[in-house]
């Protein structure tokens, strides 16, 4: 007897969840009672803080230690109950926004005690704000806080706008800016790293263009002179540290992180502000030699910066790369604030033929940024070839001779890395060559 034939069943289709699409952001009943409002209420307290100081420089009728153990206390208070709150998980939003008005208002009260009441001596004043930035710094990555770090430190970097503090504007503000930089090198919070940027920038720039004009009729053997002449490039240089900290620190501590979009832009425009504020030396000080030693410390530390980010990665790198050629760039800079004709010549020379000699050891990766430095300082030098054509000097001759040499040793040591940069090598060699040759033959040429 045949088995009963049995019709299989059909397969069973996978299950395919509903796509989840993200919600659209909607006002709920626990956004707008356990988050607006809570930040609302932070601005307001704030807000009526600034106001009880206006009110009572206007009217006097509260005097000016009252005041500030007023915002003393009442900032006080606010950082307390946030962080008791913090402590105890109750309300997160509230526990950020008490604090970081607390915060913010240490940092007004704290900025007028010591400056326009002259009730604090300025460096208690100074260590006051200091320790204010750390300790806002600290919060923020403990609670994983962005609108705190925002507050706190932004905050401190308002401070001198606020409530201008003489003498202690400039300090405060680098302080502040290398606080935000410390938290930005455990967070790479991007968007506190640019308003850090713009807030602090133009501060840093105006105080040390005034320190400039003020040091401008100084004689720096007179004594005590020499600290306020070498003031501007100092705080520049601070400044430019800790804005090295804040753009390129994530990417320098964790090489194996993929680096932010931003860190370029951001290094490049510190970079840049600090070689034009170590250039106002020869601009409004009068003082080329002062210019090129800031611009060759602003060009060691963009170099030690990036000797550091090589030295964690193990290997090139985009920061470590950018921090170079800045460097080199920057150093250019000095180079030729103080040097001209033949001297500044033979300096582009040594270094095009340096950096083949760095090209022809170089990483794949780095063969192009290296290559290109070759032929940035041929360039330069083929730029002042070119302005003393018409001098005719046994000088300009010279020049001329040393920038061909350079091009022809450049394009036999870079050879066999980049074959298309030593024949443009070779080509830049014998123009220089032909051209220097057709004036010493026929000067009206």
């Amino acid at each position: 007897m045949s088995p009963i034939p049995t019709t299989p069943d059909p397969p069973l289709r996978p299950f395919a969840p509903r796509s989840s699409r993200p919600l659209a952001p909607r006002l709920t009943e626990e956004f707008v009672g356990g988050q607006l409002l809570a930040w609302a209420g932070g601005a307001a307290l704030l807000v009526a803080l600034g106001t009880l100081f206006w009110l009572g420089v206007r009217d006097g009728w509260i005097g000016e230690p009252v005041r500030c153990l007023l915002g003393a206390v009442a900032s006080s208070g606010l950082l307390a109950a946030g962080l008791r709150h913090a402590r105890r998980g109750r309300a997160r939003e509230a526990s950020w926004a008490m604090a970081g008005t607390g915060l913010a208002g240490l940092y007004v009260t704290s900025a007028v005690a010591a400056g326009p009441y002259d009730l604090l001596p300025p460096i208690v004043g100074l260590a006051l704000l200091a320790g204010l930035g750390v300790a806002a710094a600290w919060t923020a990555i403990r609670w994983e806080s962005q609108p705190l770090a925002g507050v706190g430190l932004l905050g401190a970097l308002g401070a001198p706008l606020l409530a201008p503090v003489a003498g202690l504007a400039l300090p405060v503000v680098v302080l502040a800016l290398g606080a935000t930089g410390l938290l930005v090198r455990q967070r790479p919070w991007t968007w506190l790293t640019a308003l850090a940027t713009a807030l602090a920038l133009p501060q840093v720039a105006w105080h040390v263009v005034e320190l400039l004009d003020a040091g401008r009729g100084i004689d720096p053997a007179s004594p005590g002179a020499l600290l306020d002449v070498a003031a501007p490039g100092l705080w520049t240089v601070a400044a430019l540290a800790a804005g090295l900290l804040l753009g390129a620190g994530w990417e320098i501590g964790r090489p194996a992180v993929r680096e932010r979009d931003s860190m370029p832009l951001l290094v490049a425009v510190h970079a840049l502000i600090a070689a034009a504020l170590a250039s106002g030396y020869a601009l409004i000080g009068e003082r080329p030699v002062a210019a090129a030693l800031t611009l060759a410390a602003v060009a060691g530390l963009l170099a030690a910066a990036g000797w550091s980010a090589r030295r964690r990665a193990g290997a090139a790198t985009p920061v470590e790369l950018v921090l170079l050629g800045l460097a080199v760039l920057v150093a250019d800079l000095g180079f030729a604030l103080v040097a001209s004709g033949v001297v500044q010549l033979l300096g582009w020379a040594v270094t095009a033929v340096a950096f083949a000699l760095v090209a022809r050891r170089a990483a794949d990766g780095r063969l192009p940024v290296v290559v290109g430095g070759v032929g940035l300082h041929v360039g330069l030098g083929l730029i002042e070839v070119v302005g003393t054509v018409g001098d005719g000097g046994i000088g300009s001759i010279v020049g001329a001779a040393l920038l061909a040499a350079a091009c022809a040793v450049s394009a036999r040591v870079i050879e066999p890395r980049s074959r298309a940069a030593r024949l443009a090598l070779d080509a830049t060699a014998l123009a220089v060559a032909a051209l220097w040759t057709a004036v010493a033959l026929d000067p009206a040429a």
